[in-house]
């Protein structure tokens, strides 16, 4: 656990490198031509190309949902998330796992409130919270993953990385959460946005604390641009406290010593955090608290309809409103040279290797195998960077994967193919800057010619010292900047 939690709390990101600026240039609209009116060149409208506009054949799910006969729920963000639900009879598709505010809220929409199933209405709910992730991988992977799921519109969104972006930046975790919201606002059904600040144990003064507070200030100056209501669980929490008068500290009273309240266990002795940052089942129970709090006090509020808001990051119009897609390492668009391996469930990899280190916290030890969860499609690997490269074409503005590597060291440089298959230009280089990049997913992006045109692209897999790193990556990522 202690090793699990110097990954999470010791991310460290590399800002999105060169985003390709466009010129806006709008949609001219002229008047039409008559025989009675003079020509008029002058533009009637200009309109920006940062500016959504609300298209006729859309609607508002916060219009819809007190008499939807279906009601779809999605909840994204990093672990806090991630542990999913309990197994209840009324979710019969439903996964078996451990989070308790997400069965509570899910539950509420299913029943009347008793406990007892309603049968003039259905809810779907699908849970992609992935552990160890920020909202960076987490706008990756959005549009898959909830926007274009096949027969699922979502009404309500929960949206919570306040824990995982703590050591990212509030500036860069803005920009991965106004992507989202700008994504939304382009669906037929523009759904409810819920941002959930989970609540961690770090009190003033402890080294989180800054940039977990700041987070939620700049998250939070976002919701208002965009009306979007934001849950803050670690104020609930705080309130609390508070009222009870306890003579204990913040830290003691939420956890699980002598007249604590239990909400978060303590680490083992050595650990360099007292209390784990995931709650156990009555501190889950807490965000679904707040959340129906909230709701109880001014549900218009929950229900609120996002704004068609100019972009709030003005210094990045460009990424808030491109497009990302990404595509499983195992995909046969994706050639590769040298020697590589699929690692999956099916293709399982086990080593006592020290280069490659796979029993880390980041690993799930099964009877079988080593499941990397963040990889569902699974892995390519080589263990031997000599020769190892892969290529594919792509008319993107830019270009990453999410990758893992078992030291620091290892790092994979983009050339442009020459017609002749042979590398033309260096592009620029992925790298693992250090051990705890092990769980970074994203550390920056290699930019493309912009010109609009189809290029082939090859990554050489290699390291400084020569001692051929284990390199793995899970997806191709690709960014569509808006020109």
């Amino acid at each position: 656990m202690k090793r699990f939690l110097a990954l999470i709390f010791c991310l460290t990101f590399v800002f999105l490198a060169g985003c390709n600026s466009g010129d806006p240039t709008g949609d001219w609209v002229t008047t039409a031509n008559t025989e009675e009116t003079p020509v008029d060149d002058t533009p009637e409208t200009d309109v920006p190309t940062d500016k959504l506009v609300m298209r006729e054949d859309q609607v508002y799910a916060a219009d819809l949902i007190d008499e939807a006969d279906t009601i779809s729920l999605a909840f994204i963000g990093g672990s806090l998330t991630a542990a999913g639900i309990e197994y209840y009879p009324i979710f019969p598709d439903w996964p078996t796992c451990r989070n308790r505010w997400v069965s509570d809220i899910l539950i509420s929409y299913v029943t009347d409130g008793k406990g007892y199933k309603r049968d003039d209405r259905t809810v779907k709910a699908i849970n992609v919270g992935l552990s160890g992730t920020n909202s960076e991988y987490g706008a990756v992977r959005f549009m898959e993953q909830v926007g274009e799921v096949e027969g699922f519109a979502p009404d309500i969104i929960f949206l919570e990385f306040s824990c995982n972006d703590s050591w990212m930046g509030a500036d860069k975790a803005s920009l991965y959460y106004e992507y989202i919201i700008r994504r939304c606002l382009e669906f037929d059904k523009i759904p409810i946005i819920v941002i959930m600040h989970a609540p961690v144990p770090v009190v003033e003064g402890d080294a989180a604390y800054a940039g977990y507070m700041a987070g939620i200030a700049e998250k939070d100056a976002l919701a208002a641009h965009y009306g979007i209501k934001t849950i803050n669980v670690y104020d609930y929490l705080l309130r609390q406290y508070e009222s009870e008068n306890s003579s204990l500290s913040f830290s003691d009273y939420i956890g699980c010593g002598e007249g604590g309240k239990g909400y978060f266990n303590e680490n083992p002795p050595g650990s360099t955090e007292r209390y784990d940052v995931h709650p156990n089942g009555e501190g889950y129970a807490l965000y679904s608290a707040a959340f129906f709090e909230a709701l109880e006090a001014d549900s218009s509020s929950i229900y609120s309809k996002i704004k068609f808001a100019d972009v709030y990051n003005t210094h990045a119009p460009e990424f808030v409103d491109c497009t990302i897609k990404y595509t499983a390492a195992s995909d046969e668009r994706i050639s590769y040279e040298g020697e590589w391996t699929l690692y999956d469930e099916n293709n399982p990899f086990e080593t006592d290797d020290e280069k490659i280190d796979m029993d880390n916290g980041a690993f799930k030890k099964t009877d079988k195998y080593y499941e990397f969860f963040p990889f569902s499609d699974g892995m390519m690997q080589t263990l031997n960077s000599v020769g190892a490269s892969f290529s594919f074409t792509t008319s993107a503005s830019a270009v990453t994967f999410p990758h893992f590597s078992s030291l620091a060291g290892s790092y994979a440089t983009a050339y442009l193919v020459n017609e002749d298959g042979s590398n033309g230009e260096e592009l620029g280089r992925i790298t693992v800057y250090s051990i705890y990049d092990d769980m970074n997913y994203l550390t920056s992006w290699v930019n493309l010619p912009d010109d609009g045109e189809e290029h082939t692209i090859r990554f050489v897999v290699d390291d400084p010292t020569e001692t051929n790193y284990v390199f793995r990556f899970g997806y191709l990522v690709e960014r569509f900047d808006k020109k």
